[in-house]
This record gives C-alpha cells, sequence and structure tokens, in this order.
C-alpha cells in the first residue's frame, strides 16, 4: 500500500508515496475511520504521484470518507498537503465534491507545518483553498 498511517497524538497523518491509486486512499481511509478515529487528520501527498486520479475516483474517496464524518466529531478537520501548484489544482476538484458530501472542512497546503498550525488553530492559518464547510 502507498498510504501508511500514523498517530501523531492529537492528529492523525496519511503518508503517501510513489503512484498513489484512489484504491490506496479508499482504503486507509476505510481501515482507520472505522476504528475510533480522531477528528483531525493530515493528508501528506508531498512524495505521491496523483495522477491516476479522475474525477468520478474523487467522487467516490469523498463519499467514502463523509461516512466517517460523524465518528470524527464536531470538530473534525482535514488538511491535505501537496507539493505543487498543478496538485493543488487536482485537489481542488476533490474538496469541491467532499464539500458537498461531507460537512468535514478541507483545506489545501503546500507545507505541513502550516497545515499542522491549521488543525490546532482554523483562524490562524489560510491554506490554498478550503471548501465550504
Amino acid at each position: 500500500m502507498t498510504v501508511k498511517v500514523s498517530d501523531r497524538g492529537e492528529f492523525v497523518e496519511f503518508i503517501a508515496s510513489g503512484f498513489v491509486r484512489p484504491e490506496d486512499v479508499f482504503d486507509a481511509v476505510s481501515a482507520y475511520y472505522e476504528a475510533v478515529p480522531k477528528p483531525w487528520a493530515v493528508w501528506n501527498f508531498l512524495n505521491a504521484d496523483l495522477s491516476s486520479f479522475s474525477a468520478d475516483q474523487f467522487r467516490k474517496v469523498a463519499a467514502n470518507g463523509a461516512r466517517f464524518a460523524a465518528a470524527r466529531g464536531d470538530d473534525a478537520r482535514s488538511a491535505i498537503v501537496v507539493k505543487s501548484d498543478a496538485e493543488a489544482m487536482l485537489i481542488r476538484a476533490f474538496v469541491a465534491m467532499a464539500g458537498v458530501v461531507s460537512p468535514i472542512p478541507f483545506r489545501i497546503f503546500m507545507d505541513r507545518d502550516d497545515a499542522i498550525r491549521w488543525l490546532r488553530d482554523p483562524n490562524r492559518v489560510a491554506g490554498v483553498e478550503q471548501n465550504s464547510a
């Protein structure tokens, strides 16, 4: 699997590497969130290749994640970290779809430390993009 789940205490970090298939993200979400999930998550795609994702696959991943929204609690947030403007544009499609099916706020970052600061204080740090939740 190209997505490793790492418990960071106050948040969980999904660390993707290499060529990431939508199924890898789907499996990581399902395996982790079926247990007792933390409300805050960092999706770290800094060392990943997301070129295999299509709009339909984003829709499926967003719907799968939305199934676990209630289990994550009222303060749930997800930060997505990417390495380029091109990937940020790609992830904007996911964020738009996720905002339709999930109450969880998502924000895109190009710096992992900014993502973590936003999880700790959502009013302090602005990301590249966010959904409307």
